[in-house]
């Protein structure tokens, strides 16, 4: 049976029954359809019976957004009105017999010769139309539905009440649709004891997703339409049941799509629907409860301790449509791209077309390559030569591309194309060794790092080959042996203390560390600090120099903060922390004056440090002894 189905059939045994003195609730969670689900069945109701003089359409009221029942009556008016101003209609008769309730005004052609007969001004209150009942009834069918109950502001007992008047007085069918679970809680229990006493029937809609990207798609680009079978995999691999987001996403994608050269386009087809898999997958994360895990996301959460292991599983949700359809939805670039648009409200034109102009202007082997399955076995066989031949002479120009290269060869190896030589493999790994040896700056290190795994992550799945592994290993290893020689921005400015940068350390501590996990604020910044130097460096500066990194300990530490064990972030420091103490309390006894007061003035503050080091999580008071 089709999804959903059993409760369309439902509905319609439902309006079978003349007075059936309960309503049907339709719920389920916010996106999954709710409403597209209700509203095509009204369209197949109307279908089946096109209203005429006693079959009355379907009255449709959307509680979005009202603060008062008079709303709601001003929206079923809009539908009786047709029936009540009709002229000729048979309704209008019957009406005369009730007329005295509110005012009207029409003209009746009673002999129905087509010439205006009577001409009336009455009262009636419309809503007594769907109260009639016996002789005096007007309508047959009486359906009302009432969609989005959790976003109207009308008071929930003040609202059920009013609907319940339709149900209990009226004879009407009733059908209720909304998502209870976003219901507040005192509105909750007026809801529940509504259930008990009103709702007769209540049916959970499921998410249809092959019939709602049926309905998406219909409008958009030619290209998206295409994409079908791809947008689905991605949608159930993202986990998320929100229809809702899925239809956003597809519309703002059509929209780029339409903006950027079609000619470009058009070659670059691989790369857009690498990058409408990047859209789905960001923008359903990006509205769940990943959404500041998806926008810190770094390749190297995969190694980290702590981040390892949500890293692994967040990225596992996608393997199997990234095997299928041989592409990397987790293109870093693309997803950073995509929330930042999301964000801003920027289009990516610029940035699809600048990296489309690159891949078809960059005859590589490796862009040939990656479309190997384009090639005869001779040009194949000429390819692979060519980029074994610039591995072998180092001529690889960045990381990503290194990455890349290899994450190739290990595909073709693990898939028995071609076996790849141990010796490209002892080259490949040699240059991995070079590029990062190379580097000077820790910052950039990282950088180089992080467009490496973007690169081996970038084709193919290279965690399935021991050998993929191998070389993420060693490079890894090399990246650790670096980093630890090099000094990130912080560690530099601190043993190169001076009078002229002392006043920088303060903002220096709200940037990133060079991981992007953190603030430097939130982390151990003396662990790779030489105490001897660092003391050296104090006792050449200023007094001035020396309140200011007075400011510097107090905000770093938050000493004002009560952090509990978030003061463990700082553990790191207690060595060095202790071992500059002992070095100017040795050095303040050849001090005098002025310099001997700000010189024990910064010793507080230093012992303010190693109380937060040592896991003092309460406020900190350097002046408190």
């Amino acid at each position: 049976m089709v999804l959903n189905e059993h409760i369309s059939q439902y509905l319609f045994q439902y309006l079978e029954n003349p007075d059936p003195q309960y309503a049907v609730m339709l719920k389920g969670k916010w996106g999954c359809g709710k409403s597209y689900f209700i509203q095509n069945w009204i369209k197949t109701y109307n279908d089946r019976f096109p209203p005429k003089d006693k079959i009355l359409e379907p009255i449709y009221v959307s509680l979005y957004g009202l603060n008062n029942t008079n709303q709601i009556t001003t929206a079923i008016d809009k539908v009786l009105h047709p029936y009540l101003y009709g002229k000729g209609a048979k309704v209008v008769k019957n009406v005369l017999k009730i007329a005295g309730k509110v005012a009207f005004h029409t003209n009746i052609d009673v002999n129905k010769d087509n010439n205006d007969n009577i001409s009336v001004d009455a009262t009636l209150d419309s809503l007594s139309l769907l109260s009639l009942k016996g002789e005096e009834k007007i309508f047959e069918s009486k359906l009302l539905v009432f969609d989005d109950l959790e976003r109207c502001l009308i008071d929930m007992k003040l609202l059920l009440g009013y609907i319940n008047n339709f149900v209990e007085h009226g004879a009407c069918h009733v059908i209720i649709v909304g998502d209870e679970t976003h219901v507040i809680d005192e509105a909750k229990k007026q809801l529940d004891e509504f259930k008990e006493k009103t709702i007769g029937r209540e049916f959970e809609i499921q998410p249809n997703e092959k019939s709602a990207v049926d309905s998406f798609i219909q409008p958009l680009t030619e290209w998206v339409k295409e994409q079908k079978e791809f947008i689905l995999d991605c949608f159930k691999s993202t986990k998320c049941d929100n229809l809702r987001i899925l239809r956003q996403c597809l519309y703002d994608f059509s929209i780029l799509y339409d903006e950027i050269d079609s000619v470009l386009a058009k070659k670059g087809d691989s790369f857009m629907r690498c990058l409408l898999g990047s859209y789905i997958l960001t923008y359903c994360e990006y509205k769940g409860p990943n959404r500041e895990f998806l926008k810190e996301w770094d390749v190297s959460y995969l190694f980290g301790d702590d981040t390892k292991d949500k890293a692994n599983e967040f990225q596992k949700k996608y393997s199997l449509v990234e095997k299928e359809y041989q592409i990397d939805i987790f293109n870093i670039d693309n997803i950073r791209q995509i929330i930042f648009g999301i964000e801003t409200g920027q289009s990516l034109k610029f940035y699809v077309e600048k990296t489309l102009k690159q891949i078809n202007d960059e005859k590589t082997p490796i862009e040939r390559l990656a479309n190997f399955s384009d090639l005869s076995n001779k040009e194949f066989r000429e390819v692979y030569n060519q980029l074994v031949e610039e591995i072998s002479e180092d001529d690889v120009p960045n990381m990503y591309l290194m990455g890349r290269a290899i994450a190739l060869l290990i595909y073709f190896d693990l898939k028995k194309i071609s076996k790849v030589s141990k010796k490209t493999i002892r080259l490949a790994k040699q240059n991995i060794v070079n590029y990062f040896t190379f580097i000077k700056d820790k910052d950039a290190l990282y950088d180089a790092k992080n467009l490496f795994y973007q690169g081996l992550n970038s084709y193919g799945n290279f965690r399935d080959s021991v050998l993929g592994n191998a070389i993420m290993e060693f490079a890894t290893e090399k990246f650790n042996e670096r980093d630890k020689i090099l000094k990130n921005k912080m560690e530099e400015a601190l043993l190169n203390l001076t009078d002229d940068n002392v006043e920088n350390l303060i903002l220096l501590s709200k940037e990133s560390t060079p991981n992007n996990h953190s603030n430097y604020s939130k982390t151990s910044i003396f662990k790779n600090i030489d105490a001897d130097i660092f003391s050296t460096r104090i006792l050449k500066l200023n007094n001035s120099s020396l309140q200011a990194l007075c400011r510097f300990f107090s905000v770093h530490y938050e000493f004002g903060v009560i952090l509990g064990k978030l003061s463990e972030n700082y553990k790191d420091d207690l060595i060095t922390l202790q071992g500059v103490k002992d070095k100017l309390e040795v050095a303040i006894l050849k001090k005098k004056s002025v310099e001997k007061y700000m010189l024990k003035s910064l010793l507080l503050y230093i012992d303010g440090a190693i109380k937060r080091a040592g896991g003092d999580g309460g406020p900190i008071d350097p002046y408190a002894n």
